[in-house]
């Protein structure tokens, strides 16, 4: 397959698996590889499992789930749900067949991970065997059919207590999916939308590394983090251990933005496993969230897992040039002898590959 017919998150996932000097002779091939290498380089990585092995895996997951004879009866039973407890103008354009499968794999493989979700895959469990008294009311907050929860919720049902094996709870598929209005009617029911324990922990935590403004904006308004500050030792740290942290490692800019000036809670930011949010920043590469979270003086430039392993040994370990000269242009860095000469290496070969391209490019 030519480079060109990848999708640009394909690309981007094999750029994170190539060492950089072999992403530095791409640029070198044409104009267009070189314009989108640079802004690979320079406008901010994705380094993190998100765009290609996410959504291959949820595709996998599907196609999965379409070839279960008892998950194609539980949408069946589900989209009768929705035909009673919803708008009868939305309920045919939001729950088809495909939009229930889809969602179902995108809930599988972000509320129970991507590790689980490959061995689903390789050895699908038994749905009939599952409890799936909540799996009609789960799909609808996964298709985010907030009237249908709603309805259902006037109807005299409460819930609190609504929770599937598989799918999640309706916490955790509103921070996914933004869904503000979804995340206040649970708040509105006094639901413990923090009490999930997902592959990312918690529904505040899912919401910052997805960028769902609207629902942290939620969260933070009605004071989630302060309860979960409370109960830390009995909450899931998940990937990242703060929502800081979450952000800060996906490159949501504006959800990093919304959470620093509450970073004197100790549930928005910590240091899990000694990784602080400039630590996972660094070793993502997120240039623009190392320079805002770098302009706050009360962050220490050198946090790590431990005196050696700081942000800049997690930037110099996977090679971000970009996020290195940014750590060492500050004077408060700490710079072991032992980095000197990796960061001149890393800093040549950058150079080098620009003056080749240039020269390449006048003589064509």
């Amino acid at each position: 397959m030519s480079l060109f017919k990848l999708p640009s998150d394909a690309f981007i996932f094999l750029l994170n698996a190539l060492p950089m000097h072999e992403v530095l002779k791409l640029r070198l091939l044409c104009k267009t590889t070189n314009d989108v290498i640079l802004q690979y380089l320079y406008g901010g990585q994705k380094t993190i499992p998100r765009p290609l092995e996410i959504d291959h895996i949820t595709t996998l997951v599907r196609r999965h789930l379409s070839g279960d004879q008892t998950f194609r009866y539980l949408v069946r039973e589900a989209r009768m749900f929705v035909q009673v407890y919803s708008d009868p103008d939305r309920r045919a354009i939001d729950c088809t067949e495909e939009t229930c499968f889809q969602a179902a794999a995108t809930a599988l493989t972000m509320y129970k991970g991507r590790e689980w979700a490959l061995g689903y895959v390789k050895q699908p469990p038994a749905w009939v065997t599952t409890d799936n008294d909540t799996f009609s009311i789960m799909m609808a907050a996964w298709l985010r059919l907030g009237d249908t929860v709603e309805l259902w919720c006037l109807a005299g049902h409460s819930p609190r207590q609504v929770r599937h094996a598989f799918l999640g709870d309706m916490a955790y598929a509103a921070a996914y999916n933004n869904d503000a209005f979804l995340m206040r009617l649970l708040i509105g029911h006094r639901v413990d939308v923090m009490s999930t324990t997902g592959y990312f922990g918690d529904a505040f935590k899912l919401a910052a590394y997805k960028g769902s403004t609207r629902v942290v904006h939620v969260l933070l308004e009605s004071r989630q983090h302060l309860s979960a500050a409370q109960a830390r030792s009995n909450r899931s740290q998940g990937l990242f251990g703060c929502a800081l942290g979450a952000a800060a490692a996906a490159g949501e800019f504006e959800a990093v933005r919304m959470l620093l000036p509450h970073r004197n809670n100790r549930y928005i930011y910590n240091e899990f496993l000694g990784k602080s949010p400039l630590y996972l920043a660094a070793q993502h590469g997120q240039i623009q969230i190392v320079n805002v979270l770098l302009s706050c003086p009360d962050i220490d430039p050198n946090s790590g897992r431990h005196t050696a392993e700081t942000p800049l040994a997690a930037a110099l370990a996977v090679g971000h040039a970009p996020v290195v000269t940014a750590l060492v242009n500050r004077p408060n860095v700490r710079i072991l002898p032992a980095q000197h000469l990796a960061i001149r290496k890393l800093l040549r070969s950058i150079r080098q590959y620009e003056d080749d391209s240039v020269s390449a490019g006048l003589g064509q």
